[in-house]
């Protein structure tokens, strides 16, 4: 069952970028591709657009549906039911590792003092009930965390500029060592985590007014996405440089914390700590919105409010184990996420859905004739 309430397109937007973003903004992106990483960027937001064609593809043949409708319109029961409920764990799963992800910047950063455990349990009933009220209420949130985000996002591209810590030339050699580097960190890591994980866009859709032309919604997150991404690569290229962007846990946090204007504008990483925080909170209210409402279509009940608390209890449970050991959680982050859950799940089912829907429209076709 899908709630009565609606979203504009502007929330959808805002909600789409978010996802899109979230703690990747942290680690930077492309690093192994060393100065060459915003061709990276480039090439894994284009790869974006393709799937936010085949998204919108997939809304033209089932209008007004979620992904899990999808599933059950094209799939017999059974297999629908199975791929709906690892859809349910894919959302659950990326909320967990956010979470993992922001509960380390915190107790790096703010709260050092604090057991992660306390952490995540404050992140994760702040989230719950965000989406207990329901998505109406933090898509108007989303507005007003979109609406501090550009600027700052633009004022740590300016301000090690201003603070003469740039240096242009860090981005030459451009193609030093080919294509095959970039090639290896566009796809899948960076294809699928994070532009692919804007897949949540159809779970949104049904709530969204007059949602019959999406795709230019679409096509500018992906573009919007892709510009953030643009600018603080190149400004963590140019500030601190690609080789102790490679070795540094938050490259980004290192950029900022160099900033200092006249000795007036400076040690202004808290607030880069905080806009990430905020960021990331949208993104896991959005995953477990998600996951929730899937359950609810999975197992055909009327309130998806229902499975908030056992979804974020598994979430919780998962994202302490993700970060008991901070090697391994990155580790899953970059070599197992895209590869094992991405793929499968970005893409794969999607283009399974698509060709399933036309193999049984020729059949059709061929029956009648």
């Amino acid at each position: 069952m899908i709630e009565n309430t609606k979203i504009n397109k502007m929330q959808l937007y805002i909600l789409t970028v978010v996802t899109g973003t979230g703690s990747s903004m942290l680690y930077g992106i492309g690093e192994k591709a060393k100065q060459d990483a915003w061709i990276v960027v480039i090439l894994a937001m284009l790869g974006g657009m393709v799937l936010i064609l085949l998204y919108c593809w997939l809304l033209k043949l089932f209008p007004d549906a979620t992904l899990f409708h999808m599933f059950e319109n094209t799939f017999n029961k059974y297999i629908a039911k199975v791929i709906s409920f690892l859809y349910v764990l894919y959302f659950a799963i990326i909320a967990s590792h956010v979470i993992g992800d922001i509960t380390t910047l915190t107790s790096l950063y703010i709260l050092s003092e604090t057991p992660e455990i306390v952490i995540e349990i404050i992140i994760t009933l702040v989230a719950m009930y965000g989406v207990f009220l329901g998505i109406e209420t933090f898509a108007r949130f989303g507005i007003l965390v979109f609406i501090f985000i550009v600027p700052l996002v633009f004022f740590f591209f300016i301000g090690p500029i201003l603070s003469n810590r740039a240096n242009f030339q860090q981005l030459l050699p451009v193609l030093e060592n080919g294509w095959l580097p970039i090639i290896k960190e566009t796809f899948p890591i960076i294809f699928t985590n994070p532009f692919g994980e804007i897949v949540v866009f159809l779970m949104i859709i049904p709530y969204v007014t007059n949602n019959k032309k999406v795709l230019h919604i679409g096509i500018l997150s992906m573009l919007s996405i892709g510009v953030l991404f643009l600018i603080i690569t190149i400004t963590n290229i140019i500030t601190i440089g690609p080789t102790f962007i490679e070795i540094s846990l938050y490259p980004t946090i290192e950029t900022v914390r160099g900033i200092n204007i006249l000795n007036f504008i400076q040690k202004v990483e808290g607030t880069a700590v905080f806009l990430f925080l905020i960021l990331n909170y949208m993104k896991i209210m959005l995953l477990l919105f998600a996951a929730s409402t899937g359950a609810n279509i999975l197992f055909n009940t009327k309130n998806y409010r229902k499975y908030i608390i056992p979804i974020s209890v598994i979430v919780f449970v998962l994202s302490h184990l993700s970060i008991q050991d901070v090697v391994l959680h990155f580790f899953i982050d970059t070599k197992i996420v895209p590869y094992a859950i991405g793929i499968p799940f970005d893409l794969g089912f999607i283009l399974l859905l698509l060709g399933v829907y036309y193999i049984k429209k020729l059949f059709k076709l061929k029956i009648k004739q």
